[in-house]
């Protein structure tokens, strides 16, 4: 429904067309990109027209998914991509925060000082998976937490 941008060619680009399973969704609308300017990019990819408002394609890509993991196309122990920026934002950030509080432990910084950094990478990553972290986790986290003294 939209043609490509900056950041689809950029993900593109990061992909192993071997191992890629392109989905074009809304096939019911007018067309904005088309499987030759997938093909374009990824040239031995898979690709799978679909609409999930009229039902299309979903039986292509349960079987697509079939193939490739029961023939070994694809293993779990393969490493994951995330394509969305605002989730690659967030686990920049996660990371940088977790760094920022290891560092603070080194340096025998107040625990609470150290608890803002923890709790925002945290904050940060239940962002991405939906989930709101409540402060009962976090005290029960760090209630075992121990800088020594």
């Amino acid at each position: 429904s939209r043609p490509l941008d900056e950041e689809d060619r950029f993900v593109m680009n990061g992909l192993d067309a071997d191992k890629t399973l392109v989905i074009l969704n809304k096939c019911d609308l007018p067309k904005r990109i088309g499987q030759s300017e997938i093909a374009a990019f990824l040239p031995k990819a898979e690709i799978i027209e679909t609409s999930m408002t009229e039902g299309k394609g979903i039986s292509d890509i349960e079987d697509a998914v079939e193939r490739r993991v029961y023939h070994g196309e694809v293993s779990s122990g393969e490493s994951v991509l995330v394509s969305n920026a605002r989730h690659i934002e967030l686990l920049r950030s996660a990371s940088d925060q977790i760094k920022n509080a290891a560092e603070m432990v080194q340096r025998k910084e107040p625990f609470e000082i150290i608890e803002l950094a923890v709790s925002e990478a945290y904050e940060n990553l239940g962002e991405i998976i939906g989930e709101e972290v409540g402060d009962d986790i976090l005290n029960e986290v760090f209630s075992r937490f121990c800088l020594g003294k």
